[in-house]
C-alpha cells in the first residue's frame, strides 16, 4: 500500500504532465489581477470559507483567507506557481495556515466502539502545506481551482483529552481530523 505522500507526488506529478500540453493563452491575469472565492476543503487553506487571490503576474499569485475547519476558526496564506498562460493550467503551491482550537471550551465525542464520550480539548494548530492542482479562470471572470497536497501539523500534539479514554478506532479518527493528513479542496469564484 502506498504512502499518502507517495499517493500525492504521484497525482501531482500526472496533474503537471497533463497540464503540460495545455495551449498557451492570452494573459487575462494580467487584466484581472485579483480574485474571491469560497473554498470547500479537507485540510485545505481554511476549510470553509472566502479566499481572496491576488496575481502579482500571470504565473504567480498569493492566496488568504479566512474560514471555518475541524481545528477551529483558520486563516491562511499561501503561494501559487502557475504553469501557463492559457484559462486551464496546472499549479504548485506552499502556505501555512492557523487554526484557534476550541480555546478552553470542552468538546464531547462519542466513542461507537466503547460507548464512552471523550471529552477534548484543542490547542492552536499550526500547518504547512504543500499543493498542487488545476486552476480554470474564463475570459469572463469565472475562477474555479482544485487543489491535492498535504498539510503537516507544525505541534507534536494539538487534542488535549480531558476525560474518558478514546479507543484505537476513535484516536485515528481524531488524529484524522485534526492533525496533519492528505488536503483535498475545490474553491469557486471570480476574478476582477
Amino acid at each position: 500500500m502506498y504512502h499518502p505522500i507517495k499517493k500525492c507526488i504521484l497525482a501531482l506529478s500526472l496533474l503537471l504532465v497533463a497540464g503540460s500540453a495545455l495551449a498557451e493563452g492570452e494573459a487575462f491575469r494580467e487584466k484581472r489581477s485579483s480574485g474571491l472565492s469560497l473554498e470547500l476543503g479537507w485540510n485545505g487553506l481554511v476549510g470553509f470559507g472566502p479566499i481572496f487571490h491576488k496575481y502579482i503576474s500571470p504565473y504567480s499569485v498569493f492566496d488568504a483567507g479566512f474560514g471555518l475547519s475541524s481545528v477551529g476558526w483558520k486563516g491562511g496564506l499561501r503561494y501559487r506557481q502557475l504553469f501557463s498562460k492559457g484559462q486551464t493550467t496546472p499549479f504548485i503551491g506552499a502556505g501555512i495556515s492557523y487554526g484557534t482550537g476550541t480555546s478552553g471550551v470542552v468538546v464531547s465525542l462519542p466513542d461507537s466502539e466503547t460507548n464512552q464520550t471523550v471529552d477534548i480539548t484543542m490547542d492552536a494548530s499550526p500547518f504547512a502545506q504543500l499543493v498542487g492542482g488545476v486552476e480554470i479562470a474564463t475570459q469572463g471572470g469565472f475562477l474555479t481551482t482544485l487543489s491535492i497536497g498535504y498539510a503537516q501539523l507544525l505541534v507534536d500534539n494539538n487534542v488535549n483529552v480531558v476525560s474518558g479514554s478514546p479507543s484505537q478506532t476513535m484516536q485515528q479518527v481524531m488524529d484524522l481530523a485534526y492533525g496533519s493528513g492528505i488536503h483535498i479542496g475545490l474553491s469557486l469564484g471570480y476574478l476582477f
